[in-house]
């Protein structure tokens, strides 16, 4: 669609309008369009409470009837697709309703809407939001909801350098729009560090500061206002996982509808949002000060996470002070490079070498409860984040300094956005021998003159192109000694994937501080694979829910030296028998049969074959398995479904997978069934808050899920 600009006559006798208004942004998950089954029926439902937000106080509740302005962007490109702007009043115009058909029917990955108020100043023009600025084939949108002052027009004004001092209209908000734009240029288009500097340097300016940013893939919120008619929320669908970064949409409007299984949040003043397209969703409060409060979300178990924010000027600051806050929620252990590690028990820390922790190393936290930051939804509990206050770091400071090759160097990574692997090492990628973080690991297996170790088929899992997220923290190798290595900020917006993982149903195991990699090539004799698992000494011990191969599976084994064997979950779901395996000799280039035993071996490339031997047993399948309420207090019900007649056990675990009550052992007919669990152990103890594993077990099938108890 051809897109529409609007130039505007640069009025020199200025008098700038001064606009209450309301805005919107919504975009699609990774590279989602908005045009899908989950999707459509929100973004229909936004932009119609957007057009009633852009009415006259006679025809809606909302005063904001100077024009509006619509854009969107489709998956993949980072030019806008279409812009349409009005001087009328949203509400009740057929030109809005026709733009609107439009946008909802052309597969958007991204929206962006703003309706007007001019209470002084140019009116009868067409909505100048959102002002645009493309520079090397992206176009920046922008839309803002609040007033300059007249001293704060005229200093921003004078700030200005060419050729962001090209104004085009007479809107105070475009003023602040290339103030903005001009730090970020100053950045290098860092635009975390641009944001930082615009809004730093206007910081004692008291006006209503409220804007949504985008490069056409992620969306960035800030909020800054004077008065309580200025709120910012945002949103997320709540149906298919428990936070925002694996669902099918984020919006940020100045005013959310209630809409169904949407959970909300409001932003607080001085806080910027960062709503990535992929990964994880990242706040800062206090933001435009020198020390602001970085949020972030963690999970139950282990989190691999890095310190991009520290409270002192030299990167490192007392660990004890920084995981305060994560005391009350079953904080255990911290694990560092070179097996440095702090221990959380009986309310006190105990140390092996690790007393205080850097802004650009890896740490490994063990959690008892996941903390989210988001949620504002009667379905959900409501936590606190994770925060740590302190300085964004420069971007132009080293990482590492005095690489040693091959050796493994745990380091955070500390820009936004999330980048690929390739942009984000930069010069140094042809360098990375292997990157591995808490999900996957990437090995590079070519040689460096033939290009390939003459592995068949490809891509092997284990080569496929990563992204690195912010405040997260990975284990990296080099080929060759580096003097210094620096995070790259490479630009590229549009091209990261982060594919989402399924719980696997069939297969029950605990995630430990590190695993084995294994890339699992091809099965011989299935064609249809739904989940394939990994045993050490008859316990599973990871396991992948795939229906395609080549596919990575993380093994957290003990690393005692026992013999690794897997089990395949075809369609029917029943748990065969042990798959025989061939594993590849990098060296001589081929398979050989032999086998993985634990610990000896970081990664691993093989083969599945035959089965060694079958498990009879009768066909039994689980369904319906479930705990209501949960979260609960102190009382859950557990319920399932069989097939068939069986014989099961129903029991709880804690994570560190240590029993901690049987609720049931016994055999069990046809149909329905429930189990009350009261909340205590077996020797009739209340159990602790935290999130307990629930399993249900057959002689053919065993299914685990999470529940959590919550005092």
């Amino acid at each position: 669609m051809k897109k529409i600009i609007i130039i505007l006559a640069l009025v020199f006798s200025i008098s700038f309008v001064v606009a209450d208004c309301r805005l919107f942004m919504m975009a699609g998950y990774g590279n989602e369009t908005l045009l899908n089954q989950y999707n459509s029926e929100y973004l229909e439902d936004f932009l119609d409470e957007l057009q009633d937000q852009g009415g006259s106080s006679s025809s809606s509740p909302y005063w904001n009837s100077d024009g509006w302005g619509l854009g969107y962007y489709l998956p993949g490109d980072t030019e806008i697709a279409s812009v349409y702007r009005s001087d009328n009043p949203a509400f009740g115009d057929p030109d809005y309703n026709a733009a609107q058909t439009v946008i909802q029917n052309a597969g958007a990955h991204l929206v962006i809407g703003h309706v007007r108020k001019a209470s002084s100043g140019s009116t009868g023009i067409p909505d100048p939001n959102p002002f645009i600025w493309n520079e090397n084939g992206i176009d920046y949108c922008f839309a803002h909801n609040g007033t300059l002052t007249s001293s704060a027009v005229t200093s921003i004004t004078s700030w200005l350098v060419y050729p962001f001092n090209q104004l085009q209209t007479d809107v105070d908000s475009e003023v602040f729009f290339r103030w903005v734009m001009q730090n970020i240029s100053d950045n290098d288009w860092n635009i975390l560090d641009g944001l930082h500097d615009a809004l730093d340097a206007i910081s004692t300016q008291s006006w209503n500061k409220n804007f949504v940013l985008s490069d056409g893939v992620d969306i960035y919120a800030y909020r800054n206002a004077i008065d309580s008619d200025h709120e910012l929320c945002f949103g997320w669908r709540t149906e298919s996982a428990g936070y925002p970064e694996f669902n099918n949409f984020r919006v940020v409007m100045s005013t959310l509808p209630d809409s169904p299984n949407i959970g909300t949040t409001e932003m607080s003043n001085d806080a910027l949002l960062y709503y990535p397209a992929n990964g994880r969703t990242t706040l800062f409060n206090d933001f435009s000060g020198a020390q602001p409060e970085y949020k972030r979300s963690m999970v139950s178990g282990w989190n691999w996470e890095g310190m991009p924010t520290i409270p002192s000027t030299t990167g490192s600051s007392n660990a004890e002070a920084l995981l305060s806050d994560l005391t009350d929620n079953g904080i255990t252990q911290v694990l560092a490079q070179n097996n440095r590690s702090m221990t959380y028990y009986q309310s006190a820390w105990s140390h092996n070498n690790l007393y205080n922790l850097n802004w650009n190393e890896l740490y490994k936290i063990s959690l008892g409860n996941a903390i989210y930051w988001f949620y504002n939804n009667p379905s959900h509990p409501s936590y606190i984040g994770y925060e740590v206050t302190g300085y964004i770091r420069n971007p132009d400071t080293p990482t590492l300094t005095n690489i040693d090759a091959y050796e493994e160097y745990w380091i955070s990574y500390t820009l936004l956005p999330t980048q690929n692997m390739d942009d984000a090492f930069g010069d140094e990628w042809e360098n990375v021998y292997s990157v591995k973080s808490k999900d996957w690991t990437y090995m590079d297996l070519t040689y460096p003159d033939s290009g390939s170790r003459g592995v068949d088929p490809s891509p092997v899992p284990s080569m496929q192109m990563r992204a690195l997220e912010f405040g997260k923290g990975y284990i990296v190798k080099f080929k060759e000694d580096i003097d210094s290595f620096t995070w790259n900020y490479a630009r590229v917006p549009g091209s990261v994937e982060i594919p989402e993982e399924t719980e696997s149903v069939s297969f029950s195991y605990t995630e430990l501080a590190d695993y084995e990699a294994i890339d699992i090539m091809e099965i011989e004799g299935v064609e249809s694979v739904q989940e394939i698992g990994v045993f050490e000494d008859d316990v599973c011990v990871g396991a992948v829910v795939t229906d395609e191969l080549p596919v990575q599976i993380r093994a957290y084994t003990t690393g005692t030296g026992e013999e690794l064997t897997f089990q395949v979950v075809e369609g029917s779901r029943s748990l065969p028998g042990k798959k025989s395996y061939s594993v590849y000799n990098f060296d001589r280039q081929q398979y050989e049969n032999r086998s993985l035993r634990s610990g000896q071996q970081s990664y691993s490339l093989i083969k599945l074959g035959k089965e060694d031997y079958s498990i009879s047993v009768p066909s039994t399948k689980i369904t319906n398995l479930n705990n209501f309420p949960n979260p609960f207090n102190p009382t859950t019900v557990i319920s399932f479904s069989l097939s068939s007649e069986f014989h099961v056990e129903l029991n709880i675990f804690n994570l560190k997978g240590q029993l901690v009550r049987s609720l049931t052992s016994g055999q069990y007919t046809s149909g329905s069934h429930s189990i009350t669990w009261d909340g205590k152990d077996d020797q009739g103890k209340t159990v602790s808050s935290g999130l307990y594993m629930y399993k249900l077990i057959t002689s053919n099938q065993q299914i685990s899920k999470k529940m959590l108890l919550l005092k």
